[in-house]
């Protein structure tokens, strides 16, 4: 039987040529891993990891940049998802209008039984405004209700 999968990844993305074969051989082998998400650079230097968030790390004695190991969340910008977990969970809640939306999802995923994954070897580049402290960000991020 075919396993099918989507990919979500924001617009001012680009991946590198191996990332959909990194992230699929890692949500294959198991299956109540429902989505993968690989390590993201900074678009402007490729030196600059974007994605070391503590809030990924589930193992803190793992070094998070190099280890495939299970997250709690998995950012926004790049992963892949098995459509069987969007099926059942279904996909972004429209109450969050930016922001936070991923978190959610990734909660409902996991209260369903499925783990997410990080993939170190799935690079992605993110031209990303994640520094850019502008009102309007700081005005979404904490507004409540």
């Amino acid at each position: 039987m075919r396993e099918e999968n989507s990919a979500l990844l924001c617009m001012d993305t680009e991946v590198h040529p191996d990332w959909l074969s990194e992230v699929v051989k890692v949500a294959q082998t198991s299956s109540d891993i429902c989505a993968c998400f690989g390590k993201f650079y900074d678009y402007s230097d490729e030196e600059r990891f974007a994605g070391a968030n503590a809030l990924f790390r589930i193992n803190r004695n793992l070094r998070f940049q190099d280890v495939v190991q299970e997250a709690s969340t998995a950012p926004g910008s790049l992963w892949l998802v098995k459509r069987e977990a969007i099926k059942l969970v279904g996909l972004f809640d429209d109450k969050y209008f930016m922001y936070f939306d991923e978190y959610d999802l990734c909660w409902r995923m996991r209260i369903a039984g499925y783990r997410i994954m990080y993939v170190p070897d799935a690079i992605a580049y993110h031209r990303s405004g994640s520094q850019m402290q502008s009102e309007y960000r700081i005005y979404f991020e904490t507004k409540t209700g």
